[in-house]
């Protein structure tokens, strides 16, 4: 009896887990600004399934992880906000902005997204002309 139990449990938590199994994906940036100007890009998202915005968390990434990519984490782009916008059908994108102009005509940004069951590091070179 004990072990009917115990199948019947793990398949429950399997089945509960299986919404947040699928493997988050960062598309390529599509920048809308220009060199002197304030930070506008968009990141799409791919498989997000039935995650929330409140579960997705985009940053930055940390110092360790611009040294592992071998790019170096400049200053202003610890002044990068980032905002996750989900549409509810399954798509979504990250927004990327700033308040200051961005000076530096190539930008080498490091970006982490986190979720309930998985984290993913993805390099972008932005050229702003």
């Amino acid at each position: 009896m004990n072990r009917k139990r115990l199948a019947s449990a793990v398949i429950l938590i399997t089945a509960l887990q299986s919404q947040w199994a699928a493997a988050l994906g960062l598309g390529e940036i599509r920048l809308a600004s220009s060199l002197n100007q304030p930070m506008r890009a968009e990141i799409p998202l791919r498989d997000i399934g039935d995650l929330t915005p409140e579960q997705i968390l985009i940053k930055l990434a940390s110092e360790e992880d611009f040294a592992r990519s071998g790019t170096e984490r400049a200053y202003f782009m610890t002044r990068f906000n980032f905002e996750v916008v989900v549409d509810g059908r399954g798509s979504g994108k990250v927004l990327v902005s700033s308040q200051d102009p961005v000076v530096e005509p190539f930008v080498d940004l490091v970006v982490e997204a986190r979720w309930p069951n998985g984290r993913l590091l993805k390099n972008y070179t932005m050229l702003l002309d």
